[in-house]
């Protein structure tokens, strides 16, 4: 199965080569008012908040990385495991690998390891604009897993530079605005690590996203990747893209819908940054699935620091709980406040 394949060549060149971008999320640039003296004590942090309805134990997702391959079950039912023990959210990789080979799905079947989680399902909009789109197989594949919601993924530049990927996508809108009303579940849309530019989710708030993971540039680079598969030009748009912490403030202006920060996301106070930007979750990508690769010991430990970063960040912003994280001032520097001034 090419497809199959492709999953197990993507995860092998992740961890083999360099392929993140060389722009900078923006995390350095972003400054928090720190309490000098904060007269309170970490146990009284509270990281709890709610997310599709489901209240979640700190406001960390696990990010979709992988599915398809006989590699991708065990990493997924670690991951699964490590987000029902610290009660977060987690999403998985593609679902098209199970659409089209079924023989595939228990890739992907990792609800009995994480009852109660938010676990969100995943599909590329390179499927739904192909002829093997069929809104009753996607509607399948997300109950089998048991999905509480559904990330369609946006990632054109992938597409585009990858050998076999789609390089049309025409009707785009239309094709998410017919998911969005036919499943009874919230639809996300999310990038890849290029970001979303504001008339993009402008025009995917009408079309009945409930949610946008902004997916900027800073970490992997999914062109970079592919270069490495044997795309001609992936190195060049190694640095495509509007960094992740721009791309928050950018959006925030301008669409009232839930968002979450990924890409290029390192630690908890990434994390907290995300949330005072405008973020509601911060997701985790690269890091975890290096966890996850050492064994599950080490990505329980990866993720317990994350959360304990951002519960140390919030006691030193004097914010009990996320909501009042939420309402930290903030200062910028750098690159950052010279490109926020110009949105």
């Amino acid at each position: 199965m090419a497809i199959k394949k492709r999953k197990k060549e993507h995860l092998q060149i992740i961890q083999k080569f360099n392929t993140a971008s060389n722009l900078s999320a923006g995390f350095d640039d972003v400054i928090l008012m720190p309490k000098s003296l904060p007269e309170d004590t970490i146990d009284n942090i509270d990281t709890g908040c709610s997310f599709l309805g489901k209240k979640l134990g700190a406001p960390i997702l696990i990010s979709s990385m992988t599915g398809g391959t006989e590699e991708a079950c065990e990493i997924n039912a670690m991951f699964a495991r490590v987000a029902n023990k610290y009660n977060i959210a987690l999403s998985v990789g593609s679902q098209k690998a199970m659409i089209k080979f079924p023989s595939l799905s228990y890739t992907y079947e990792i609800r009995k390891y994480a009852p109660d989680i938010l676990l969100i399902g995943n599909i590329g909009i390179d499927y739904l604009l192909s002829n093997d789109y069929n809104i009753d197989k996607l509607k399948e594949a997300i109950k089998k897993i048991g999905a509480d919601a559904v990330f369609i993924h946006i990632n054109p530049l992938q597409e585009l530079v990858q050998l076999e990927g789609a390089k049309d996508f025409r009707g785009a809108i239309s094709k998410i605005s017919e998911v969005c009303h036919n499943l009874k579940i919230p639809v996300l849309i999310k990038e890849v690590g290029y970001g979303i530019d504001p008339n993009t989710a402008k025009k995917l708030k009408n079309a009945g996203v409930y949610a946008i993971d902004v997916a900027g540039s800073g970490g992997t680079s999914w062109a970079t990747v592919e270069g490495y598969r044997g795309a001609r030009s992936g190195e060049t748009f190694r640095d495509w893209g509007i960094p992740t912490v721009l791309d928050l403030l950018a959006l925030k202006k301008v669409v009232k819908l839930p968002l979450i920060s990924s890409g290029g996301l390192k630690t908890g106070a990434d994390a907290a940054k995300s949330i005072v930007v405008g973020a509601e979750l911060a997701g985790f990508a690269k890091k975890l699935l290096d966890g996850a690769m050492t064994g599950e010991v080490h990505l329980d430990w990866e993720v317990n620091k994350i959360i304990s970063e951002l519960k140390t960040t919030m006691l030193l912003v004097g914010a009990k709980n996320v909501k009042h994280l939420q309402n930290t001032k903030y200062l910028l520097k750098g690159d950052l406040k010279v490109l926020r001034d110009q949105l």
